[in-house]
């Protein structure tokens, strides 16, 4: 069975000059689980909408409620990110997630993307009602839905890629 996993590229990881670091970080994990980089889509400003992060985030929303439509979902809008998807074997998703690291870069661990280039609080972005920066998007291993729903987010970004 074939996993893929979606990955966004935040615009704080994007204003910091981030990107390709991160996307060496990944490439390698892939790597060694088998896996590779499928396709990379800048994506620009204007298709960085409310509407369509709100549906991308629609679980988060669903978990956390108003605040990430009122605090977080605005501090990205309108502001280009990359679209990366990733496919290979099983544990795919998983170890991009893991690489990723915790949402709380405070809380994630050396070695981990957020823990080694992370800068920012979650616990603090709340207090400040705004976004957390935590860099990078990575589809959830846990729920078997969640990359094809993020994917119908994006699709109409992504003509080279059939789902």
């Amino acid at each position: 069975m074939v996993e893929r996993t979606l990955i966004l590229i935040k615009p704080d990881a994007m204003k910091r000059g981030l990107a390709g670091t991160i996307f060496s970080e990944l490439d390698g994990t892939a790597e060694t689980v088998g896996a590779r980089r499928e396709v990379t889509v800048d994506i620009p400003a204007r298709e960085v909408t409310q509407e369509r992060l709100e549906r991308h985030y629609a679980r988060v929303i669903e978990k956390y409620g108003e605040p990430v439509r009122k605090d977080y979902i605005p501090c990205l809008t309108g502001k280009p990110m990359i679209l990366a998807i990733y496919s290979g074997p099983t544990g795919t998703k998983k170890a991009i997630k893991e690489k990723v690291g915790n949402t709380n870069p405070k809380k994630a661990e050396k070695g981990t993307i957020r823990g080694d280039y992370g800068d920012d609080d979650l616990e603090l972005s709340v207090k400040e009602r705004r976004a957390v920066r935590n860099l990078v998007h990575a589809t959830d291993y846990k729920n078997p839905e969640e990359y094809d729903e993020e994917f119908a987010v994006w699709k109409d970004l992504l003509h080279q890629l059939k789902s």
